[in-house]
This record gives structure tokens, sequence and C-alpha cells, in this order.
């Protein structure tokens, strides 16, 4: 087996309703939409602070990690687990991790 496989394997094995709703939570709080919502908030403060340059900074960064993301996600064309061991059903290929990548970026 793989440490994917392996790891994959022992995540199945300890699931609990409980855990898999608190865990869904978080996957949404951190995905991607919820970044690019944190960074245009941030945006708004920024530039009602008068710091219209780091503003621009956040905002560009955000808009323009999430198209870098998806073109390396194609490059890599790393798929997903199977589905009957997800708990979300994403279509996108899973490398680059859109929460990390997004979250580092913001």
């Amino acid at each position: 087996m793989t440490p994917d496989a392996d790891v994959l394997e022992w995540a199945v094995s300890v699931r609990e309703p409980w855990l898999t709703s608190l865990m869904t939570g978080i996957t949404h709080t951190g995905g991607v939409g919820a970044t690019i919502v944190l960074a245009l908030i941030a945006a708004v403060l920024l530039m009602r602070a008068g710091r219209t340059g780091d503003a621009t900074l956040v905002g560009g960064a955000v808009l323009t990690g999430w198209p870098v993301m998806s073109l390396l996600k194609n490059l890599f064309g790393r798929t997903r687990p199977p589905e009957p061991e997800r708990l979300i059903v994403i279509q996108t290929e899973s490398f680059p991790s859109g929460h990390a990548m997004m979250t580092a970026i913001l």
C-alpha cells in the first residue's frame, strides 16, 4: 500500500457522524470562496484606512492566486480519492490544495 492509501484507510476507519459534520463545516469555512470573501473584506478595510497599495496587493494576490491554483491543478492532474471515501464531492484535481494555497496567499 502507498502512504496515501494507508492514510485514507485510517481516516475512513475512524469516521464518526459528528466529526464528519465538524470537518465539513471547517472545510467550507476555509474554502476558496470564503478566502475570496475575507480578502475582499480585508481590501475594503485597508482602503478605508487609506492603505490603497496594501488593499490592491491583498485583492490582487487572491484574485490572481485562484487562476494560478486552477492552472497548477490541471498541470499536476492529481486525482482525488474514490468518491465513496470522500466527505465532499468535488470535481477538480486534488493538488495543489485550494484551501492551503489560497490561505497562504491571503
